[in-house]
């Protein structure tokens, strides 16, 4: 998954959880982080009520505050939750209100960036350090669909074949490769064909797994130069091999005498 595409999928379950302009609402939009700031400004607005400016003012004290060292001015902040005096934040005694709409830049900063990786918990905490309203399960789905992080995942790998020991030419493996992680265009998959006694390997790009491709690959790209194999062997298992075989002889430009693979 591109970055774009991580941005747009993390993007859309924000929106169905956090854009909301409420007051009752744990995060702050930008369209609600404007009125908070024209309340601090005292602009008058028609659409913001006495217990809007209340809520602002006395209940959640927000703040608009300068970081002359950080070059930024009159920033939306609201005070650190700390257990004594010396339990500060990166701004001191406050964290800048981080809105919704910012919710992506920040985690991909903190995350991909600075920490190089690392889990939720840890990235949640180091934004705590600055930001105020990122809620955890927001930093939890990023960190779940970041697709460097799923490749450092252990995978879930079935337990390898038995080997065949080969007496022969015509012992064949076909396995495929997942390169989703550097697609080249709209190439995620790289088909592996090996003979077992000589060694021979031939490869090829493949946009999708399914065995139609997998076995039109084999009709063009192997049998006419290599000819039928007697076994063919997979780690991807015996029921994708089935498949493969059977589109195979979908495609079989001859007639085909015996069918029992």
């Amino acid at each position: 998954m591109s970055k774009e595409g991580h941005r747009e999928l993390f993007e859309k379950f924000c929106r169905t959880k956090y854009f909301d302009h409420t007051t009752t609402s744990k995060t702050v939009s930008e369209e609600k982080a404007k009125k908070i700031i024209d309340v601090l400004n005292g602009i008058e607005r028609s659409d913001v009520s006495n217990s809007f400016k209340f809520w602002v003012i006395k209940t959640k004290k927000f703040a608009l505050l300068n970081y002359p060292e950080l070059k930024l001015e009159n920033v939306l902040c609201l005070p650190a939750k700390q257990r004594n005096d010396n339990d500060k934040t990166v701004f001191g005694h406050h964290r800048i209100v981080a809105t919704a709409e910012k919710f992506y830049d920040i985690l991909e900063r903190v995350h991909s960036t600075k920490n190089g990786h690392v889990g939720y918990k840890k990235t949640l905490a180091e934004v705590q350090r600055m930001y105020e309203g990122l809620p955890r399960e927001a930093a939890q789905y990023f960190c779940s669909t970041c697709h460097i992080c799923q490749l450092k995942q252990q995978q879930n790998c079935t337990a390898p074949l038995k080997p065949i020991i080969s007496s022969g030419f015509l012992t064949r493996q076909i396995d495929l490769i997942d390169m989703r992680h550097m697609p080249d265009d709209s190439y995620c998959y790289i088909a592996h064909y090996m003979d077992h006694w000589s060694k021979f390997h031939v490869l090829w790009p493949l946009i999708n797994k399914s065995a139609i491709e997998v076995a039109s690959g084999l009709v063009h790209k192997v049998f006419p130069y290599f000819g039928l194999p007697k076994i063919l062997q997979s780690d991807n298992g015996r029921e994708f091999v089935n498949e493969v075989i059977r589109e195979i002889l979908k495609s079989w430009p001859g007639e085909v005498t015996n069918n029992q693979w």
